[in-house]
């Protein structure tokens, strides 16, 4: 055979061997990959992304450690402790693992030891024993040595005395023990609320000022004792201060079994008439009399709102839902007629409809079903869709609910009013449509 034939021959047997292993005949299958060898991934690494594989193969004892490193890491990116952000430290941890501050306390506090900044005492309050633990393993993680940890868990009341229900129109929830603070919820006559535990002189960090004294100006008239008022919590979760003589001593929670469509005369059983707002919250006693802010009282039965009621939602259904409220002033964290702000109008509209949304329009804006984007919303909306607007930093902070095509009903400005899409802002010059972000349908309709 010639060399340069027997090279080929060579050649072309070589390929043949490369591209055709053992056992396996020309046009059959290719033969299977062999997988790359696994990862093997363990709770003391941090790798900022595994696959849902790895995370499986992983024991509850890794993933918590793994978990646990990851928390840290956004912490304190450098792994190590320094005493002098402590104070971050905790915020940091606060911001991370509580889903809205407005929902828990969460006061913490550290002192250090002189000798040793990295021994280091807990105090303060909390509204779970998890943030107790957590804090203190993160700092404990972070190099800290916890020598107390003597944060309290709320509530503190005695048993007896740890749920209430409103006594007055509008019970306020207010930012500190005083009455002119800030109002950050309000709870219609008969809604329930928990008792966290007496207010303190020291949750009293302002002062408003009345009239002017040569120089200074002295404080308006005095301070509200504190020991007057309760730190507590609405059905929505919203943490404020109550006054005592807005609230009346219940044995446990109970969600209320319905609502007040209307301002509506009840009758007490002394015979005394009381009006009631909108939204109050009704109970069944063991008799089957209603009970509203733990009194008996006679109702008319067309003047409430049940869960399973069969309603539809049309345009003229929810505005005749709505009169009682009509021209109400806007008034933040208000929820009845003696006023009300955006989210507590629709709060209460679907209320009624046997449907509890939560407290603000941003915890709004993540219920129900997405119906309509920006300005197809006036297209698509259909009557009692919840259309949700944003300010310039594209946060949500408004909501309204649509009557379809370009007309809502919402509370804004001055009062509770219609309006439309196509018309201008109240707070500067762009219309309404251009600041929303989506409709959501909450009730779907059968």
């Amino acid at each position: 055979m010639k060399p340069i034939l027997r090279s080929i021959l060579v050649c072309l047997s070589l390929v043949s061997a490369l591209y055709d292993p053992p056992n396996r005949a020309w046009g059959s299958e290719k033969p299977e990959t062999s997988a790359p060898p696994t990862r093997q991934v363990s709770g003391d690494e941090v790798p900022d992304f595994i696959s849902p594989e790895e995370w499986r193969r992983l024991s509850r004892e890794d993933r918590a450690r793994r978990s646990q490193r990851l928390l840290l890491k956004r912490i304190e990116p450098e792994g190590v402790g320094k005493p002098d952000r402590l104070a971050l430290y905790i915020e940091r941890f606060a911001d991370i693992v509580i889903f809205d501050r407005r929902l828990a306390v969460f006061h913490v506090e550290t002192t250090s030891a002189q000798q040793n900044p990295m021994a280091i005492s807990l105090r303060g309050e909390v509204t779970e024993k998890r943030y107790k633990r957590g804090i203190e393993q993160i700092l404990s993680g972070l190099g800290f040595e916890i020598v107390r940890n003597e944060i309290v868990v709320l509530p503190t009341m005695p048993e007896p005395q740890r749920y209430a229900v409103a006594t007055t129109t509008a019970a306020s929830l207010r930012r500190e023990p005083r009455g002119d603070a800030e109002q950050v919820n309000s709870v219609a006559l008969g809604g329930p609320l928990r008792l966290l535990r007496p207010a303190r002189s020291e949750d009293i960090t302002t002062r408003t000022y009345g009239r002017r004294a040569g120089n200074r100006r002295e404080p308006d008239g005095p301070v509200t004792r504190p020991d007057e008022w309760f730190l507590a919590q609405s059905s929505e979760g919203y943490v404020g201060f109550v006054h005592k003589k807005d609230v009346r001593f219940t044995e446990d929670f109970r969600a209320p079994q319905a609502y007040l469509d209307r301002p509506t005369t009840l009758t007490l059983p002394n015979g005394r008439k009381i009006v009631a707002p909108c939204g109050a919250s009704l109970y069944r006693g063991v008799d089957g009399k209603w009970r509203v802010g733990g009194v008996d009282v006679e109702l008319p039965h067309d003047t409430l709102s049940a869960p399973g009621r069969d309603v539809r939602l049309t345009s003229q259904t929810l505005v005749e839902r709505a009169q009682p409220l009509l021209g109400t002033q806007y008034v933040w964290g208000g929820v009845t007629e003696e006023g009300i702000d955006c989210s507590g109008f629709t709060q209460f509209l679907f209320k009624t409809y046997g449907i509890v949304l939560p407290r603000d329009a941003e915890e709004q804006a993540i219920v129900g079903q997405i119906v309509a984007f920006g300005q197809d919303v006036v297209r698509t909306a259909q009557p009692g869709d919840l259309i949700f607007f944003m300010n310039e930093h594209g946060k949500v902070n408004h909501v309204a609910i649509s009557l379809g095509g370009d007309r809502i009903l919402h509370s804004s400005g001055r009062n509770v009013h219609f309006a439309s899409l196509l018309g201008q802002s109240e707070s500067n010059e762009e219309r309404l449509l251009d600041r929303v972000l989506w409709a959501r349908r909450v009730l779907l309709q059968k």
